[in-house]
């Protein structure tokens, strides 16, 4: 029996794992790292916030780790996307 709802779980995507959302994270978290060398910076040369360079150095990791894992899964898509292309388009020349 086929079901009588407006919009099934196919109709759905899930925003959060699309290109744009990765897109803005990954300049959100370039953005980030800016501001955190800024801070360390800052806390590196002026002596009454050296005690507390770690929250740039930390947030600079945190920031890291979020760019790196996004671009990653960017490229992996990308990938993805061009060898799908190659796959279509076949071998050899159309006749």
């Amino acid at each position: 029996m086929k079901s009588k709802a407006l919009i099934t779980e196919e109709d759905v995507s899930a925003w959060h794992d699309t290109n744009g959302v990765y897109i803005a994270a990954v300049i959100f978290s370039l953005a980030v790292l800016l501001f955190s060398v800024a801070g360390i910076v800052v806390a590196k040369t002026d002596p009454g916030f050296g005690p507390y360079a770690w929250v740039p150095e930390l947030l600079a990791v945190m920031s890291l780790v979020v760019l790196v894992s996004s671009a990653t899964r960017l490229v992996r898509r990308a990938v993805a996307v061009v060898r799908e292309r190659r796959s279509r388009r076949g071998n050899g020349i159309p006749l």
